[in-house]
């Protein structure tokens, strides 16, 4: 027994990289999770700021967040092998690094499974604040409905006020898209605010490997200057992510209106969209409401108590 879970502890964790993306979107394809934690644009978007590393063992992905031991956090196990024998190798793993055990993003779903599964082994705890907003793809694109009647106001102003285009994404525009962010930054005080500069670098990064990465996005033109940009992927079948959505604020309508171009360019062979969490920041949770979401995606922390 103490040797088995020996060989369970001994995960060998590797950076993400670009090369990775065909062995970790193997599993990530294979789950129907419409949460933006298990997109792989994501994961290598943010991976040198999270410290976020990944493993293989009996046909299972393992992802982990974090620098040092003390941090470290964990995506549920992925994959299609044995699912309580991969808790096991967790709990192994992180008796091994001598740390309490904690999941995070956990679907709803998988609390049902490891509750099935562990009993009592896990306390759930609520994370509000990073739940993902799921959308119908055809109601952004459309705005119709009483209920997105504000927003479609916002739509016919901005087609009324600027002369305007929207381009989808490709090697002769993309230099665009980083003008915007660079405008952006300007306005949001990127070097002063260490979570608005995290954000920078990991849109940068998807940015500088956007055609080596599955993505697709929209460029918004007003007045032949670029105004807004956004870049998404598919994370289910049925679920576009947006992961980045930037705009040039001056320009009255232009949010809604870089939504509704990524809907109607991007994202129109999917059922749903994702707009991502709110991280607790109140105008962004009254912005994501206000297009109003067919569902709101939890994904709680699952702490082992054992």
């Amino acid at each position: 027994m103490q040797q088995v879970q020996a060989e369970r502890a001994l995960l060998r964790f590797k950076k993400i990289e670009l090369s990775d993306m065909e062995v970790i979107s193997k599993y990530l394809n294979a789950q129907k999770y419409r949460i933006c934690d298990y997109s792989f644009v994501n994961m290598y978007a943010w991976c040198t700021i999270y410290g976020t590393v990944f493993a293989e063992c009996d046909g299972m992905l393992f992802i982990r967040v974090g620098e040092k031991p003390e941090d470290y956090t964990f995506l549920p196990p992925l994959g299609e092998g044995d699912f309580k024998a991969a808790m096991d190798t967790l709990i192994a793993y992180a008796k091994s690094q001598n740390i309490q055990l904690k999941l995070v993003s956990v679907p709803a779903e998988v609390k049902e499974s490891l509750t099935e599964l562990m009993g009592g082994a896990f306390e759930f705890i609520e994370n509000r604040d990073g739940y993902d907003y799921l959308y119908e793809r055809e109601k952004l694109a459309t705005y119709s409905g009483k209920k997105l009647h504000g927003k479609k106001n916002h739509i016919n102003k901005f087609q009324a006020t600027y002369a305007w285009r929207a381009e989808e994404i490709d090697r002769d525009n993309i230099d665009d898209c980083m003008l915007v962010q660079d405008q952006w930054c300007a306005e949001n005080d990127c070097e002063g605010d260490p979570g608005i500069r995290d954000e920078t670098c990991a849109v940068r990064r998807v940015l500088h490997a956007f055609f080596d990465l599955p993505v697709r996005g929209v460029v918004l033109y007003v007045d032949d200057e670029p105004a807004a940009y956004t870049v998404g992927s598919a994370i289910s079948e049925d679920t576009f992510d947006v992961h980045i959505e930037k705009a040039i604020t001056k320009y009255d309508g232009v949010y809604s209106m870089i939504c509704m171009q990524m809907a109607k360019i991007c994202a129109a062979d999917y059922k749903y969209m994702n707009r991502e969490e709110d991280l607790g920041d109140e105008g962004l949770r009254k912005s994501k409401l206000s297009y109003r979401p067919v569902e709101i995606l939890s994904k709680d922390i699952a702490v082992y108590k054992l």
